[in-house]
């Protein structure tokens, strides 16, 4: 049997199961790749998530591609879309962390912005968005990001040490700033 018939013919539920798990399992596999520095594989595994589950919390679509909402219980439906969304954000947020280190901060904030969108007090998306900002010379919005992110997780040390990487960038632009007005700032 082929694998389109055999998607065709299970139970949408179980299609739909089976979907997040290869999600799952490329979730997985992109943060090995990540912990190694393979960059690009990590991307592509990130990437491989969003083809297993992106069109799961669609009503309708190609046959064998989406489950037919109008079989599912609500529940099903609930359970469903609450393991889209969290594969979806992980994705977002480890794509944001790959982008930072391959130094691509608009991709990055890009990333974040996806996950801001849908959960404005995500304290990590906004960590990675203000070290973005704070990367790419937006200080002040890093500032407010890296802020929002520390009210969100108090005492989280990765947005300590962003905050304090930010101060040195505001006490080195400060120097420079002197340095052009000849030692004076009003």
């Amino acid at each position: 049997r082929g694998r389109s018939q055999r998607i065709m013919a299970a139970d949408d539920s179980e299609w739909a199961a089976e979907r997040i798990a290869e999600a799952n399992r490329h979730k997985t596999e992109g943060n090995e790749h990540l912990k190694q520095g393979n960059l690009k594989k990590a991307l592509w595994s990130y990437h491989n998530i969003w083809l297993n589950v992106g069109g799961l919390k669609q009503s309708a679509g190609p046959a064998g591609m989406v489950p037919d909402q109008r079989k599912l219980t609500e529940a099903q439906k609930a359970s469903i879309s609450a393991s889209v969304d969290e594969l979806l954000t992980a994705m977002e947020l480890n794509k944001a962390m790959v982008y930072i280190k391959q130094e691509e901060w608009g991709k990055g904030f890009d990333a974040c912005n996806k996950v801001l969108q849908k959960q404005p007090t995500n304290a990590k998306a906004l960590c990675r968005a203000g070290v973005c900002k704070m990367n790419s010379a937006d200080l002040d919005v890093a500032k407010d990001l890296l802020a929002q992110a520390n009210s969100a997780a108090p005492g989280d040390p990765g947005i300590a040490l962003a905050q304090k990487q930010l101060a040195a960038k505001f006490k080195a632009q400060d120097a420079k700033d002197r340095k052009a007005w000849g030692g004076k700032l009003f």
